[in-house]
């Protein structure tokens, strides 16, 4: 097996990089970072290290939001919590929605309108960086 390396800017999803960052989270990420690099020792049983990664996800961006456990045989699930908000789209985000739903407004009989339907699609799921699992229910696919 070959071992790729690839920069982070390639291996995130880019809905990911419109998301902008504040000083303090950064500082959080490299103390809790720190905090987890130091409780770590090579013989370690692989269970307390999964305790450890758990811990600095949930200190570092998903204690308020969302529960940290196993799933059925797999370890450290991130699952989503009850009743969480969806961050609004920014102006940004909706500039390229809004454009495609004006000119199906504009000529609802057009011809393109399958095409800008399709568009609009696949911006919503960038947007809320939907896998290609949870497109496939939204879509009423199996």
């Amino acid at each position: 097996m070959k071992l790729l390396l690839h920069t982070p800017v390639k291996s995130l999803n880019k809905a990911y990089l419109r998301q902008s960052l504040k000083r303090d989270q950064i500082e959080l990420l490299k103390a809790n970072l720190g905090r987890m690099l130091e409780r770590i020792r090579t013989d370690d049983h692989e269970e307390h290290l999964k305790n450890i990664v758990s811990d600095f996800l949930k200190d570092t961006w998903y204690k308020q939001t969302n529960e940290i456990n196993i799933s059925g045989r797999t370890d450290l699930v991130i699952h989503n919590g009850k009743n969480i908000p969806i961050p609004p789209a920014t102006d940004v985000q909706k500039a390229p929605i809004i454009e495609r739903v004006q000119k199906i407004l504009a000529a609802p009989d057009g011809p393109d309108v399958p095409q800008l339907e399709a568009e609009i699609d696949r911006l919503i799921y960038a947007l809320y960086n939907l896998t290609d699992a949870e497109i496939a229910l939204v879509e009423g696919k199996k």
